[in-house]
């Protein structure tokens, strides 16, 4: 019996092991430079304002009162920080490029309505502990971010002077 448990693992980690598919993104851990003219690795950075709801996954979490209640929310986007609504916490940050055409096939929307309208976009993920809105999100041009959380997709305007 355990000869062929055995056998099952050494052939489920040899057909694993010799796939040919290509990864469908290529990911880039950012991290903070400790130099004293630190200059930003990142065009995200910054701080934003949660705008509006602008789509939703095909199942999602939040009542239409959380939707709501979100909008207006700040978030911050700094080299080794992430804070939201004045709790900040440390982290680095996973940046992938993703696929448009992936959008739909995960989430069951299509990119175009979420305002995409390239054929890759930029994802961005804050590698913290836990699920904290702004942990997500995608960027759509150097002011606006697609901010993903709980099946909910909302737009994050740049604030100005930042």
């Amino acid at each position: 019996m355990k000869c062929r448990h055995l056998f099952l693992v050494i052939i489920c980690m040899f057909m694993t092991g010799c796939s040919n598919e290509k990864p469908r993104v290529e990911s880039q851990v950012i991290t903070a430079q400790s130099n004293e003219e630190t200059e930003d690795i990142s065009g995200f950075y910054g701080d934003y304002r949660i705008t509006a709801c602008k789509g939703t996954a095909a199942a999602y979490a939040m009542s239409q009162e959380e939707i709501d209640a979100s909008i207006g929310n700040v978030l911050s986007y700094q080299e080794s920080t992430y804070a939201w609504n004045g709790n900040t916490i440390e982290t680095s940050y996973l940046e992938e490029t993703y696929s448009v055409d992936q959008i739909f096939d995960d989430f069951g929307i299509q990119a175009s309505k979420l305002g995409i309208e390239e054929k890759e976009i930029l994802h961005v993920a804050a590698l913290t502990e836990g699920n904290f809105i702004g942990n997500y999100l995608y960027v759509l041009d150097e002011n606006t971010l697609l901010v993903y959380y709980e099946g909910i997709f909302f737009e994050a305007k740049r604030i100005e002077g930042n």
